[in-house]
């Protein structure tokens, strides 16, 4: 036993490190911000909760919502590759459903390596908000194994025990497993490793019924829930390790059920609890049987009924419940209205991603988009709780999780259907937005779920015999292409700010017609004053002549005997204001310079800032327009729906797609755009075959193009 377990934790190191050394894409911004924004209140109120715990150690509310917390709070940290986050809420994880199980009791010591893990995750997020690197806490997940390690047996902590070095998640042991059943070629199955994997599987069945049981009593709490996915999920991956097919296909169906029921796609019912307890029941007996060495009994029928109870949940109850749904998205428009418009900018970047990935299958970088913008789209469908378009979201990510493992390889089928399946969801986007009934996608989900299950149905045999190709590297100029950090504006807030930026266009022009004004009025005053001047250098010579004439006269007559002081002084005080006016006048001729100057320098304000207002109204502008070849796999999309109305194949092609124009004339244009592709057609192919000799080889084509003074 000791050597086929040190065999497999060897294979399993060896297919997790790789992923590890290999350069890893540039962080989403965008996923950054709402993990910083959501992941600090989580950490907040999990403090919260678990000094409450510690007050009162004997209640189980604060458990489970810690549980509910961490686990968010390590979805986000996955979605994000921030992995020493993850693998720290692993740790927690692992050590809270210890004691949720009643494998673990609560000491002084559990409780201060709990708060100092909380502390812990804490720093990272306060390094990751400040631009830093995320330290791993390597010293915090090995105090907490330590501690599971003392009070638990290594048998009750899953198939796979990590040894302190690194936290395996859920994810990353579904995609180790599935690498490792792709690696190897077919090989017999080792006696010791299904012994192992009997020993396991005992103890996470007996593990899962006490949480169905659980559950089943208390229907409203959802922790079990969780439980029961992680339990099923690591029998899965256990079973397909030891290569006993039934057991991996039962558990599979079961842990898609149990997902449904967490994320509240199915609700409690009799029926559901009996087939729950079935299931339980038929895995349980595959054991008994596994481990007499007897054949095992095809477990096909238990599969399909829990298999038809999902597909009927989501075609008749959920039809039913959507309408419920819709009403209740209604009661909120402004979410749905931020839902709708990021659903329709992934719809157009998933497109245009989904372009580029069938051009060249082999390049990586394209299905980790596609893979992040599914993810995105689901979750804000959940969100506003419409449930189609979330149900087929996610039957689309675990179909490109597959290809992103290589467990599924790039064909002209299955471009064909993922096609199909995101125009599907952009006529949903479309019936969201028109308050219309949104049907669900049954059958593309059917196609999709045929398209991935025989890859588990048919076992490592078929996988082997898919061809194992590394996934290269992705190239330095995608990675340049990555967008740096973007605010979404809403286009009537964009309106209002053009026109206020013409507004001050308008009054700037009113306030340099005044300004040149006041230059011409200056300029009259210039005239004016040396006009003045003139008058004043006459009227002071003419004084001063009369003054002195008069003087001479009277001395001649009276003499020099009857000369009167003041008479002199009358003359003088004359002279006096005479000067005192040519004063005046030079005074006001400063002035006039000084208002001059004053007004030259207001001009060239008004220039400069003339300038700027120019560059601001033409960058608001700018940010209303959108690339031409934004506009591409919509258009392609209407196409394809009306040749597919019209069961006809279709050809497209684009010309000069680097015009811009406004998104209010993008949108305005796609109606117009719907009924001239099929107005045209439709008459057409209804025309008698003799009359369409040109057109008779049953394929539809469109053209368009886009000069570059398409700008406007």
């Amino acid at each position: 036993m000791g050597r086929a377990l040190a065999l497999l934790g060897e294979r399993l190191e060896t297919l997790l490190s790789a992923p590890d050394s290999a350069p890893r894409a540039k962080r989403d911004p965008q996923l950054i911000n709402n993990f910083l924004a959501q992941g600090m209140d989580i950490l907040l109120d999990a403090e919260s909760l678990l000094r409450r715990w510690q007050q009162h150690p004997g209640e189980r509310q604060e458990l489970s919502a810690l549980l509910d917390e961490l686990t968010t709070l390590g979805e986000g940290a996955h979605l994000a590759d921030l992995y020493p986050v993850d693998e720290l809420c692993e740790a927690l994880l692992d050590l809270y459903g210890a004691v949720e199980e009643s494998s673990l009791a609560v000491s002084e010591r559990f409780f201060h390596e709990a708060e100092s893990a909380h502390d812990a995750l804490i720093n990272m997020l306060d390094e990751l908000a400040a631009g830093q690197e995320v330290s791993p806490r390597p010293e915090r997940v090995q105090a907490l194994r330590e501690l599971l390690d003392e009070g638990l047996d290594p048998s009750a902590t899953g198939l796979i025990k990590s040894d302190g070095s690194r936290a395996l998640s859920i994810s990353e042991l579904g995609a180790a497993t599935a690498r490792l059943e792709q690696a190897e070629a077919p090989m017999q199955a080792d006696d010791e490793i299904v012994e192992i994997f009997l020993e396991e599987a005992v103890d996470i069945l007996e593990s899962a019924d006490q949480a169905l049981q659980r559950w089943l009593a208390d229907p409203d709490n959802s922790a079990p829930l969780s439980s029961l996915q992680r339990d099923l999920h690591t029998l899965k991956g256990g079973a397909r390790m030891a290569e006993v097919a039934p057991v991996a296909e039962l558990a599979q169906e079961l842990e898609s059920l149990y997902e449904g029921l967490v994320d509240r796609r199915y609700s409690h019912s009799q029926h559901l609890g009996l087939l729950l307890r079935s299931s339980h029941e038929q895995l349980a007996l595959l054991l008994e049987q596994l481990q007499g060495q007897h054949p095992l009994d095809e477990s096909r029928a238990q599969i399909e009924a829990v298999r038809s109870y999902r597909q009927q949940a989501a075609s008749t109850g959920e039809a039913a419940q959507g309408t419920v749904e819709e009403d209740r998205a209604a009661q909120d428009p402004e979410l749905l209205e931020i839902f709708l418009e990021e659903g329709f900018d992934i719809i157009d970047s998933s497109a245009a991603a989904l372009a580029r990935w069938q051009a060249e299958p082999q390049g990586r970088q394209e299905v980790e988009t596609l893979l992040r913008d599914l993810h995105t789209l689901k979750g804000g469908a959940r969100m506003v709780e419409i449930a189609p378009i979330g149900d087929l979201a996610h039957e689309l990510e675990f179909l490109f999780e597959g290809l992103s493992a290589g467990l599924l390889q790039p064909s002209p089928v299955l471009f064909t259907l993922l096609q199909k399946s995101h125009d599907r969801l952009a006529q949903m986007l479309d019936a969201a937005r028109a308050g219309q009934p949104i049907e669900p996608a049954q059958k593309l989900i059917d196609a999709i779920h045929d398209l991935s299950h025989p890859r588990v149905a048919t076992g490592v045999a078929a996988e082997a015999a898919l061809p194992s190709t590394k996934p290269e590297p992705a190239a330095p100029a995608a990675e340049a292409a990555v967008a740096g950090d973007m605010v979404k504006v809403s286009a009537e807030l964009l309106d209002d700010l053009v026109n206020l930026a013409g507004e001050t266009s308008i009054f700037r022009g009113r306030i340099e017609q005044q300004v040149n004004d006041a230059r011409t009025a200056l300029g009259e005053m210039e005239t004016t004053i040396e006009r003045m001047r003139d008058q004043l250098r006459r009227l002071d010579t003419e004084t001063q002549g009369r003054i002195l004439s008069r003087q001479q006269v009277e001395a001649e007559r009276l003499g020099y005997e009857e000369f009167d002081p003041l008479e002199m002084d009358r003359h003088s005080q004359l002279q006096q204001l005479s000067r005192a006016l040519f004063e005046s006048a030079s005074d006001l001729l400063d002035l006039k310079e000084t208002l001059d100057r004053r007004n030259h320098d207001a001009e060239n304000l008004l220039q400069q800032q003339g300038r700027i207002n120019t560059e601001l109204q033409e960058g608001l502008m700018r940010t209303r327009m959108v690339p031409f070849e934004r506009m591409v796999p919509r258009l392609k999309r209407i196409v394809r729906q009306v040749a597919e109305e019209l069961a006809r194949t279709w050809s497209s092609w684009s010309a000069t797609p680097k015009g811009k124009w406004t998104a209010t004339s993008s949108n305005a244009w796609s109606r117009p755009w719907n009924t001239c592709c099929a107005t045209p057609w439709t008459t057409a192919w209804n025309r008698p075959r003799r009359a369409l000799r040109q057109a008779s080889r049953q394929r539809g084509g469109s053209a368009w193009t886009c000069p570059a003074r398409a700008a406007t």
